[in-house]
């Protein structure tokens, strides 16, 4: 064979360049010069001049505007197979020209959709052939490297067609080493484009999100979309294969298979390994050994990848995808969306930390997120998906006001496709379906009320009273995915339609909204209202039907609705029933409220964690049964359910524990190199603040216990564990600069000043906290030191918020997130030093203190009683007007005028200052803020009284025991107090114990411990704690309100809402020991209270006040019913004489009198009371002179 000359051998690499690069036109002309110079490569020229033929033709085909006829192919090519296999028989000593000409013979069988012959042409095992190839240190020409590809691709689409995918994977497979070698990175454009070709049907059916079958091999198919983004230099690739008949979005669609399988594998928890392997591609069991940095290392490589797949991907599909008209949907974006969203709810979840996302955390990430979803809107028309996401992750930044945007906009268009389907009886395919709207607006319901302010929460109640109308509003049952029997249009109401767990969801955001909405409405006669109908909303939600017996949530908030209700075993019944459930009952909650998976619940101690507010209820519940004792055991107990102290804190100190938890404390062996950290770090805010007050709680109970001095001992620890949770303040504050007024700030930095504001108001908080343990002790230069350090953090933060808005506004106004505004730290501050001035016996230094808390909150409840009680003071002449150096000032002046007929000025200011008081109480509760501060209440009483009307005064009294109810606050103050109404002297801030029941008392919670009883006459009988304390037994009326049971058996006979507001109003005296042991007593009692109550000149004030007798009609009782009555009235009978040998025919041993007793006031108790009152009148003298009644 004759040696090519070096023209021969310049057109020969000319020909292989013009190859490599698409160069078809140019082939035919170099073919000619070949066949000049060289005519012995008859094979090469031949091949050159077929696959010229070929590209012409598929370029013909793809520029027809009329589609090709299958059965007619071109006449050309079929003549260029004789001549072309002739060609390649007769070449035997270049392999390379010869594997070309079979490879270019099945592309022409291919393109003649000749699929047999295709695959005859073709090498059985084309790894065999690369080596077959290779001859001594010849190297492969550029051609050959494309028709290894080539060759590849065209077996394996073949085999495709036949159905035999795995062959075709292991041919596709065959020449991934050669596709991944070094000759990638200087590849010709045929090379990467047959590459492409390859990698991309590779790619698609490796894809393990559509796997179907087929086992899922996650190495090899992360192996061969790195292969793919690397061939497509990261989606920066502009080459695309004009010789392939490959769909148009098929990059599109390949990028998003790699997106689908990264998520897959995000999904499953799978490390990476670093490994270019694919058999070592992901750690699997190994993953629990990985040391700290290669667990890191994953994790950034991990997000990476991930990011590169979806912004590739993104771009692709808002440049091929199409604007749709109104009545369209785009499923392609709005599934991209979820995609998105599925991942976000990984990656800012529980199972991933800051760090281990690079730069910015898990805030960076959640912006990127709201830039993809507003760049999905632009693809998008009305997009309920894309409307409800936004409002998901703008919650999530702590960027409420935009999420409420989204939100309105999304209950906006909602409400309108369901007004529009329930009138056609068809459904909006493009509207979100009933559970997932559902599910929407019960995490908006839980957005406002925890972290809003009261304008946010009547918004949540108009959300909660739309999902009532939503759960009532007929649904076209003919919609996808509801099967029903009926007629192809007939209408459902929507809550028959629903998953039971959804309809639990909503009933309990129905229930939330009520609740919190009574707590802060200032109509005392529609609060009983709201109360009740979210105890039926939750009751519904617990319902077994509902498959939500043991939802968390729901029982916590049941449980402080019946604790704020006054119903104290009730609610000690349902926190039991929580702390009792199963832990795999409610799993641990997602950025956007969604249930997360129950392997990671466990490493995360998720059940627990949801626990602790739960004990915290549980101890608060008990302080009001006075059992302090297991109150404090029962605050261990919401540290002692982890496993180690450590899991929880972590090894960074030991300060802030308490004495019990660090006796418990042991060092955990952890896998990792992280044991300094614990579940503290990986929490939430408002996570972080229920494990401070659970401390708060715990010192409040230890200075009850054992002693002021013993708490203030322990305070310090309070201070550790703050500075544990959030960190050192002093270190994060920034001093005051100058700020450009241009620069406008963004809503993630108002997001960061609302955290800010959080943290800092609880650190105030706590100092507050301290100070008054301190002033309690009588340490009050420790106490005012306290205050002095909130003062300064209170100054730092206010400097901080000047540079975002200096307006007076912004300063007042609290916003979201839980904080207090600048005004009301402030007030705060300045009521803090008034009570401590005053516990100094400095009143006018208080009343400057008062008036300055005043002046930054002018209904600031703490400095308008203090405030109030100094002027009263003043005008009782407790304490003088002025202080002694201004007094002696004016004497001067004084004695000149004394000669004057004008009024006298002391005398002018004593009225004045009662004026001034009574003014100031009136307006704090009648304007909400002090509805329910039980000191505003008695101050004003006390006003009144010094004005001499001792009529309001009662009423006032009389007033706040109607509408009082004890609630429990899980702020650091606890339990509120109220003071019994005949008791005045009491003091105000003794801790409120509702009733104090002995065992006898407490049939329906045997497991309950109970404290024994103070030492009385008949320590078995019901007795007020708080007037046992004062040694005022002998003045209480212990008064409940009647039971569930007691208001059901007369709820038949309620006919206008009135009636039942007074049958929920009614109240049922209990008479306490001392009562029983001298009724004469009791009696007069009574008669004093009928004499208040006959006072009262409005009819229905009187009605609302009074405790009534609910008048039965027995003709709506049945003769069994009937005798049951006249029973339990003959009982009743027999209790209110004074023969102790009838009270024996009814009482049982076991049994007090005080059980028996049902308030009505029948005529044998009118009759008894007649009877005693000349004896009582004379036992009242007797305990006037012991100067025991106010």
């Amino acid at each position: 064979m004759p040696a090519e000359n070096a023209k021969a051998l310049n057109y020969i690499g000319q020909l292989d360049e013009a190859r490599c690069n698409g160069r078809w036109d140019a082939l035919p002309e170099l073919a000619r010069k070949i066949e000049k110079h060289a005519s012995h490569r008859t094979c090469i020229y031949t091949t050159a001049r077929a696959e010229a033929q070929v590209a012409a033709h598929i370029r013909q085909q793809r520029n027809d505007s009329l589609p090709p006829t299958p059965t007619t192919p071109p006449p050309d090519l079929p003549s260029l197979i004789d001549s072309l296999a002739a060609a390649k028989d007769q070449e035997t000593t270049h392999k390379q020209d010869v594997f070309a000409a079979e490879t270019c013979l099945a592309w022409i069988h291919w393109v003649l959709d000749q699929p047999s012959e295709s695959l005859a042409r073709l090498p059985s095992n084309v790894a065999e052939t690369i080596d077959n190839l290779r001859h001594g240190d010849e190297s492969f020409t550029g051609w050959t490297q494309v028709c290894i590809v080539k060759a590849a691709y065209l077996k394996g689409s073949v085999q495709e067609k036949n159905g035999a995918i795995d062959e075709a994977l292991k041919t596709y497979e065959s020449v991934l080493h050669f596709v991944g070698s070094d000759i990638l990175s200087a590849a010709s454009l045929q090379f990467k484009a047959w590459s492409e070709a390859l990698l991309a049907r590779l790619c698609v059916l490796l894809d393990i999100s559509k796997a179907g079958d087929r086992p899922e091999d996650l190495g090899s198919a992360l192996h061969a979309f790195r292969l793919w983004a690397r061939l497509m230099e990261n989606g920066k690739a502009q080459f695309s294969g004009e010789a392939l008949a490959d769909p148009p979005d098929m990059r599109r669609a390949v990028w998003k298979a790699y997106y689908d399988t990264l998520s897959i594998i995000l999904r499953r928890g799978s490390l990476y390994s670093g490994s270019s392997d694919p058999d070592h591609a992901l750690l699997g069991d190994a993953a629990e050994h990985a040391s700290e940095e290669q667990y890191l290392s994953a994790r950034l490589q991990q997000r990476a990848e991930l990011k590169l797949a979806e912004s590739v991907y993104e771009s692709l599909l808002l440049k091929e995808a199409r604007f749709p008209k109104a009545s369209e949907s785009n499923e392609e974006v709005d599934a991209w969306a979820e995609s998105v969203m599925g991942n976000w709810r990984i990656i800012c979840g529980p199972a991933w930390t800051d760090e281990e996302l690079g730069e910015g955390g898990k805030a960076a990430v959640g912006k990127g997120v709201l830039d993809i979803l507003y760049r999905a809107a632009t693809k998008s028309y009305h997009s309920t998906r894309i409307l409800r996401h936004l409002f998901i992750v703008h919650s999530s930044l702590a960027e409420f006001d935009l999420a409420f945007k989204a939100f309105d906009s999304y209950v906006e268009i909602v409400s309108r496709g369901k007004d529009r389907a329930e009138k056609s009886g068809e459904e909006d395919p493009g509207l979100d379906d009933d559970n997932t709207v559902l599910r929407t607006a019960a995490e908006a319901v839980r957005i406002l009320c925890r972290f809003g302010t009261r304008r946010h929460a009547e918004k949540a109640k108009e959300v909660g009273e739309q999902i009532e109308k939503w759960l009532k509003q007929q649904t076209p049952a003919s919609r996808p995915g509801t099967a029903t029997s009926e007629a192809p249009h007939a209408n459902k109401s929507t809550e028959r339609l629903l998953s039971p767990r959804v309809l639990a969801i909503a009933h309990r955001a129905v229930g939330i909204s009520r609740a919190h909405w009574a707590r802060l409405t200032y109509e005392a006669t529609a609060r009983s209202t709201f109360q009740a109908q979210a105890v039926q909303a939750f009751r519904k939600a617990l319902h077994p039907e509902y498959q939500d017996t043991t939802n968390l949530e729901t029982l916590y908030a049941l449980g402080l609705l019946l604790a704020e209700m006054r119903d104290i075993n009730g609610a000690i019944k349902v926190v039991k029933r929580a702390l009792s459930s199963n832990p795999r009952g409610d799993g641990l909650r997602s950025p956007d409220g969604v249930v997360g998976n129950a392997e990671g619940e466990d490493a995360n101690y998720v059940h627990e964690r949801k626990l602790i507010p739960l004990w915290h209820l549980l101890a608060l519940l008990l302080t009001a049964k006075s059992d302090f004792n297991t109150a404090a055991k029962t605050c261990d107990a919401a540290f002692d359910q982890f496993d180690d102290a450590t899991v929880l804190f972590g090894n960074q100190g030991e300060a802030y524990r308490s004495e019990h938890l660090n006796e418990s404390s042991a060092e955990l062996e952890k896998s990792r190199g992280n044991a300094d950290k614990g579940l503290v770090d990986r929490m939430e805010s408002f996570e972080k603040e229920g494990i401070l007050q659970v401390k708060v709680t715990q010192l409040l109970l230890l200075e009850v216990v054992e002693g002021t001095t013993a708490a203030v001992d322990a305070s310090m620890e309070l201070l550790g564990l703050y500075k544990r949770l959030y960190g050192d303040p002093t270190g994060d504050i920034k001093p005051p600069e100058t700020v450009d007024i241009s620069v406008q700030n963004t809503p993630g930095n108002r997001a960061m000043l609302q955290e800010r504001r959080h943290t800092t108001s609880l650190l105030i908080d706590v100092w507050l906290f301290i100070a008054g343990l301190y002033a309690r002790a009588a340490l009050f230069e420790d106490a005012k030191g306290a205050v002095d350090e909130a003062f300064k953090l209170a100054d730092n933060l206010e400097s901080e918020m000047s540079q975002d808005q200096s307006s007076a506004k912004a300063f007042f106004e609290r916003g979201w997130g839980g904080g207090k505004s600048i005004e009301e730290l402030w007030a705060d501050i300045w009521a803090a030093r008034g009570e401590i001035a005053a516990a100094e016996a400095e009143p006018h230094e208080a009343l400057g203190h008062f008036e300055k808390g005043l002046s930054h909150n002018p209904d600031h409840p703490a400095a308008v009683v203090g405030l109030s009680t100094i002027l009263l003071d003043i005008y009782g002449q407790v304490i003088p007007a002025e202080s002694a150096q201004r007094a002696s000032a004016k004497e001067g002046r004084s004695a000149k005028d004394s000669k004057s007929n004008a009024p006298d000025p002391e005398e002018l200011n004593r009225l004045a200052a009662r004026d001034r008081a009574y003014s100031l109480l009136s307006s704090l509760t009648k304007l909400g803020t002090g509805w329910d501060y039980s000191e505003a209440w008695f101050a004003l009483a006390r006003a009144y009284e010094e004005g001499g009307q001792v009529q309001k005064a009662k009423d006032v009294l009389w007033w706040k025991i109607y509408s009082y109810h004890a609630t429990i606050h899980t702020a650091p103050r606890g339990v509120k107090g109220l003071r019994c109404p005949l008791t005045l002297r009491s003091p105000g801030y003794a801790h409120l114990g509702p009733l104090l029941l002995g065992p006898n008392n407490n049939a329906d919670n045997d497991d309950i411990p109970t404290t024994s009883r103070p030492s009385t006459t008949h320590p078995r009988f019901p007795a007020c704690l708080r007037c046992i304390r004062a040694g005022e037994a002998d003045c209480c009326i212990v008064q409940r309100r009647a039971t569930p049971e007691e208001r059901a058996a007369f709820s038949p006979l309620v006919k206008t809402p009135m009636e039942e507001n007074r049958l929920f109003m009614t109240v049922i005296m209990l008479p306490t020991d001392r009562d029983v042991a001298n009724p004469a007593l009791f009696a007069e009692k009574m008669r004093r209270r009928d004499e208040l109550l006959r006072e009262v000149q409005m009819k229905e004030e009187r009605a609302a006040l009074a405790p009534r007798r609910i008048v039965t009609d027995y003709n709506q009782f049945s003769a069994e019913e009937l005798k049951k009555i006249r029973k339990g009235q003959k009982k009743d009978s027999y209790l209110l004489g004074g023969k102790i040998e009838n009270r024996e025919k009814v009482l049982k041993p076991t049994e007090s009198w005080g059980e028996k007793w049902v308030g009505r006031r029948e005529e044998e108790e009118r009759e008894f009371v007649r009877q005693t009152r000349e004896k009582a009148d004379e036992i009242l003298a007797a305990v006037e002179a012991g100067g025991i009644w106010a």
